[in-house]
């Protein structure tokens, strides 16, 4: 797959050791080059779901451990499967409605991949290009002046938390109808 944007993050992120983000596009025969990584780390890598999305596809994440000093490390492959999408509503528990121009934003933890987009007037939004699979881990948040997640959020432990863990299970299916309610606060 040409022209994929490739996430490469370590998975230990202390402020000592951690060297930040990469990433990389695919050349033409799908193909990619990580250099000057730290050696015997772990990391986190992935497609990037915005980049899959368009091909209805989306890929895990996959940890690898990259060898010792001038080591190369060339069995990493990435595979890809159909994607699934997210369809939900923010929900203002006073009835007022979501502000214009609110944006929702998909990430998945470990990766630093994310996607956003706009609710529309009504509180709807859709993400596609989600990975199906239960090893990640997806978090949505939305930013609204003057509120917090309510309980009233399916799946919520703890209210006033600004980041929602989107209760995924594997399998094929679609979410079609997440409902995610904002109180004020």
């Amino acid at each position: 797959m040409p022209g994929v944007v490739i996430h490469l993050n370590q998975k230990d992120r202390r402020a000592e050791t951690f060297l930040g983000p990469q990433q990389i596009g695919t050349d033409v025969n799908g193909k990619f080059l990580f250099t000057n990584l730290a050696p015997n780390e772990e990391y986190v890598a992935c497609a990037a779901m915005t980049d899959l999305a368009k091909l209805g596809m989306a890929s895990p994440t996959v940890t690898v451990r990259v060898p010792g000093d001038s080591k190369t490390y060339t069995d990493l492959k990435i595979l890809v499967s159909r994607a699934r999408s997210i369809k939900g509503r923010l929900r203002l528990t006073d009835g007022k409605p979501v502000p214009l121009g609110t944006r929702v934003m998909l990430g998945r933890e470990g990766s630093w991949d994310v996607q956003f987009t706009e609710a529309d007037p009504a509180g709807r939004f859709e993400f596609t290009g989600v990975p199906a699979n239960e090893w990640d881990t997806l978090d949505l948040s939305a930013t609204i002046r003057g509120y917090k997640f309510s309980k009233k959020t399916p799946g919520l432990e703890k209210a006033g938390q600004r980041i929602y863990s989107v209760p995924i299970k594997p399998g094929k299916s679609d979410i079609t109808n997440l409902d995610v309610f904002y109180e004020q606060g």
